[in-house]
């Protein structure tokens, strides 16, 4: 298994992610930090050659703008997992995130109703179900 991520801070998560990959049973797993498209074109040809069986593109700010050329160059060959909407519309296996635009959509909505006087504590969506 592969991940190629994007953002420098990403020590900690990535051990957090090497613990669950453990186990969920992955006993290889190839990291591949790649920050700009020279990085990422370096790592997709590492990812070439390790002969993998997928890969996870993770937390893809940077990488989503690149996502064509991610998709194109490793996503015929091998399953390409993300965590994010506009990857899958190019091809990708699977892809797993809260709807972007909708979080949007709902955040306006609370806006709106804290700007006409809601108290911000307890302002819900319309979107979901009150409880209680």
């Amino acid at each position: 298994m592969g991940l190629l991520f994007d953002y420098p801070t990403a020590s900690t998560d990535l051990n957090a992610f090497r613990r669950a990959a453990r186990s969920a049973g992955v006993t290889t797993l190839k990291t591949f930090q790649a920050r700009n498209l020279e990085e990422i074109e370096v790592a997709l040809k590492a990812i070439d050659r390790e002969s993998l069986q997928a890969f996870i593109v993770w937390n893809p700010p940077l990488l989503g703008l690149h996502r064509k050329a991610i998709l194109h160059s490793t996503g015929h060959r091998l399953p390409v997992i993300v965590d994010g909407r506009e990857f899958a519309e190019v091809g990708a296996l699977i892809s797993y995130a809260p709807n972007g635009y909708d979080l949007y959509r709902r955040s306006a909505t609370y806006v709106d109703k804290i700007l006409k006087g809601a108290n911000q504590g307890t302002c819900q969506s319309s979107n979901q179900p009150s409880s209680g």
